[in-house]
């Protein structure tokens, strides 16, 4: 039974393969060189990212999940940014309070689900958002009230910057923000008897955001 399946997998895989005129030959070598780069391209990010790392109180089987859930995402075609994100996490689990078997897979397994689907536009907006918020509680701690107008609303803020120079920039924000709903890093809020939204980060986002420094990992891929 298995293997008529796998003979009509085989088949089928060489007709998709004609559509796009690949030899169904060199399938193997294809598959091979794509899985070369990629574990190369993965181990080159872990490395620049896991320079103080310490497993040594971690379990074998822990590290072993650990690296193959970071290598699957490699294989399935992650983006440098979001294995980035996926390194520092791995990064700031090792380094982390000691934790219980087998806590370390079954953490980083949830937050790898969500960061590896992250798209660059939606990392960026949540680097946006935490630094705005950040700079509310900042202005909080220093004047002991909270700040006045826009400034009390961090996602408010961002897109009022847009309203009269790019007003579809707002649309393209908003949109990005209701995709990312599908994360649980933010929810939205109903502010008003007509409707509108705001969208605020969530305690999902504080936790991964103790693990993986967002803007840190824009940089750099930006250098």
């Amino acid at each position: 039974m298995n293997n008529n399946i796998t003979k009509i997998s085989v088949s089928a895989i060489s007709d998709i393969l004609s559509l796009f005129g690949i030899p169904s030959s060199s399938i193997q070598e294809l598959w091979n060189a794509h899985c070369e780069r990629k574990l190369a391209e993965s181990r080159d990010i872990l490395f620049e990212e896991i320079t103080e790392g310490n497993f040594n109180h971690i379990a074998d089987d822990d590290k072993i999940s650990l690296m193959h859930r970071y290598t699957l995402a490699a294989m399935n075609g992650a983006a440098r940014l979001n294995l980035r994100l996926l390194a520092k996490a791995i990064n700031s689990i090792a380094n982390g309070e000691q934790l219980p078997s087998p806590i370390y897979a079954n953490e980083f397994n949830r937050y790898a689900q969500i960061l590896e689907t992250l798209s660059d536009e939606e990392i960026h907006l949540l680097a946006q958002l935490y630094k705005m918020r950040e700079d509310d509680l900042e202005y909080i701690k220093l004047h002991n009230e909270p700040p006045k107008g826009i400034n009390a609303d961090y996602f408010t803020k961002l897109i009022a910057g847009y309203e009269y120079s790019q007003p579809e920039k707002i649309k393209e924000i908003k949109a990005r923000a209701c995709a990312l709903l599908r994360t649980g890093l933010i929810y939205q809020e109903n502010i008003g008897c007509g409707g509108s939204y705001i969208y605020a980060l969530t305690p999902l986002f504080d936790r991964i955001i103790k693990l993986v420094d967002f803007q840190d990992a824009l940089d750099r891929e930006n250098r």
